[in-house]
């Protein structure tokens, strides 16, 4: 009741017949709205949690959001949308299992919301990959040889470079990673395998 009160008072009504959308021209125009509803019951008849149900709607939601127009779709829009929905799958059903490759496909998620290119996704994916390789290695105190403490600073260092968008960071964290690499390789060439 409260509601109803508190549209009359604001002067807010219900649309008239001429007024409402034509349903058949709103599912045709915006059908990719309804992935998510879909997913989302999916997700939950197949068993899984119902906090998993709400993580792939939500991803579900953003993904449909961000790479559907309201003004009609290209094809690259909806191969898009259809290559996101299958990396969502792959991350809910297993498909990818490290979570260093969960961070890397949604941190290039995100580059759809500055305009999608692949060149943007490779260098962002690419970076996320050997950025959260080389803080694993610099947690774990162990790479191809047991690492110092100076390996590991300068290690976890360059994974944070890498792990930020773009290929300048990129190419900044590979340059402070090096010398722990070389260090690591002559170490495990001659032999000084510790664990």
């Amino acid at each position: 009741m409260q509601v109803h009160f508190e549209a009359k008072r604001y002067g807010l009504r219900g649309l008239n017949e001429a007024e409402m959308p034509k349903l058949r021209q709103s599912l045709r125009e915006r059908w990719p709205t309804l992935i998510p509803l879909a997913l989302v019951i999916f997700v939950l008849v197949s068993g899984r949690t119902p906090y998993l149900a709400a993580f792939c709607g939500i991803s579900s939601c953003a993904i449909v959001g961000l790479s559907t127009r309201a003004l009609g779709n290209r094809p690259a829009n909806l191969a898009l949308l259809v290559g996101l929905h299958a990396v969502l799958g792959g991350l809910v059903f297993g498909g990818l299992q490290h979570e260093g490759a969960k961070l890397a496909v949604f941190a290039c998620g995100v580059l759809v919301a500055k305009g999608f290119t692949w060149y943007d996704f490779s260098v962002t994916f690419i970076g996320c990959i050997l950025g959260i390789s080389l803080l694993t290695a610099a947690l774990s105190k162990f790479l191809l040889v047991e690492m110092r403490r100076w390996e590991q600073l300068l290690c976890g260092l360059g994974a944070v470079l890498m792990v930020v968008p773009g290929l300048i960071s990129t190419l900044i964290g590979a340059a402070v990673a090096a010398p722990v690499l070389l260090h690591q390789w002559t170490g495990w060439r001659n032999g000084a395998f510790r664990a």
